[in-house]
């Protein structure tokens, strides 16, 4: 508002100036002149928060100038001809402004009307001179219109790109939020479930194992929710976040994130997995592998993993055993390749999915083969063995050290998970 304020002070002193200035040369030229000048301050002064009175300001200072062009008895004087400057340089200027921040129709009517105006102010300086005379003075005057709006056409792209960049960045980020969703909380999500479906299983023959299956629940729901919190801490400005005083996770200083899950998570990744009543579940790390693992990779790594439980969960029996093995690619050790299988293991067990019902497949296939793409790596799924299926990751270690928990070794080497279904 006070800027606003300004604006519209500075605009009533120039036009103001212009009025007085009548009394010293001819109000045909020093009236528009002050109009236009002070359009043109008052515009700028108020700032981009006011632009809704560009459209206004434009058209009175254009039709001032026309009216003065239309209404004056007889050619100016040399000696006055130079206030005019003031009004050509506003009307070039407002030119500019309207047609690159108007809403398109305005800006073609009003841009013509302040461009028609621009090009016959020469009329006052020439009236009685032949029509071919005049009417080459004003094409000549024309080219500064021309120019103006090709300068305003070129900034108002300018200005529709960057909208667009702005725009493809949100839509970018809004998709990453939401394979990050996919991939953090489905598996979570789909643990709830099976423990919900056991439960009631069970319920009327054992209920005091109703009581750990809604234990089981419960961290399931809090990790869901924790993934939850850090995905949407991902999109958070890290200014915003400081100068409202909110803490930092450790390990974000130096990103302004919450650190993502790494391969250090796993063997935990596991056991909740296992906890949630499927198979045997193996990880073979060894640990000389964990401590070469970049932190980029190994967030990855923790997400291929996510993604493929998730659909063992969804989509296996319920007897299947799963192994996750890390190792470097055969014969070149600056690759890492992550295989996780699962198999039938008992020969009674129903091959139905554990969620019961259809369901619309996710994205979370797609959105890790880009991922792992983007690292310059390879993704694919295929079944294997009986009534199996297996995910394959193959990413490089050539990103340079690993640093946080993504690469955090603890001499571990396999690691069989002993809560599984046996």
């Amino acid at each position: 508002m006070v800027r606003f304020r300004a604006g519209l002070a500075a605009a009533g002193l120039l036009v103001l100036a212009g009025c007085v200035a009548a009394f010293l040369v001819s109000p045909f030229v020093s009236v528009p002149a002050g109009v236009a000048a002070g359009g043109l301050a008052g515009v700028l002064v108020a700032g981009p928060a006011h632009r809704t009175a560009l459209v206004p300001v434009v058209t009175v200072a254009a039709l001032v100038s026309l009216a003065a062009t239309i209404l004056v008895p007889e050619p100016l004087p040399p000696s006055v001809q130079w206030f005019g400057l003031f009004e050509l340089a506003g009307l070039l200027w407002l030119i500019v402004l309207v047609v690159r921040l108007a809403p398109a129709r305005q800006a073609v009517a009003v841009g013509l009307l302040a461009s028609a105006a621009q090009a016959t102010m020469i009329l006052r300086a020439v009236r009685g001179w032949s029509l071919l005379d005049q009417v080459g003075s004003v094409g000549f005057w024309a080219l500064g219109a021309v120019c103006a709006a090709l300068g305003g056409t070129y900034l108002r792209s300018l200005d529709s790109t960057r909208e667009r960049a702005v725009r493809e960045a949100r839509r970018t980020q809004r998709l990453a939020l939401a394979r990050d969703l996919h991939d953090f909380v489905a598996h979570d999500i789909s643990g709830i479930v099976v423990q919900a479906q056991a439960a009631r299983a069970v319920a009327a023959q054992r209920p005091e194992a109703v009581l750990d299956a809604l234990a089981r629940i419960e961290e399931a729901g809090l990790a869901a929710l924790s993934s939850m919190d850090r995905t949407v801490h991902m999109l958070h400005d890290p200014d915003e976040d400081s100068a409202e005083g909110g803490a930092e996770p450790p390990g974000a200083a130096d990103t302004g994130r919450a650190v993502a899950p790494g391969v250090a998570d796993l063997p935990e990744l596991l056991d909740r997995f296992a906890a949630g009543g499927s198979g045997p579940v193996r990880l073979h790390l060894p640990p000389d592998l964990a401590a070469a693992i970049p932190r980029e990779i190994g967030s990855t790594v923790h997400r291929v993993v996510v993604e493929a439980l998730t659909n063992v969960r969804r989509h296996a029996p319920l007897d299947s055993a799963v192994t996750v093995l890390l190792t470097r690619g055969d014969g070149d050790a600056s690759t890492l390749t992550v295989e996780i299988t699962n198999q039938r293991v008992g020969p009674g067990r129903t091959d139905a999915p554990v969620d019961g019902g259809e369901r619309r497949g996710g994205l979370g296939l797609v959105g890790l083969a880009e991922r792992v793409q983007a690292l310059g790596g390879t993704l694919s799924a295929g079944p294997y063995g009986r009534a199996g299926w297996r995910t394959t990751a193959v990413l490089p270690l050539s990103t340079g050290p690993s640093t946080g928990r993504a690469g955090r070794g603890d001499d571990r080497g396999d690691h069989p998970v002993t809560r599984g279904r046996e």
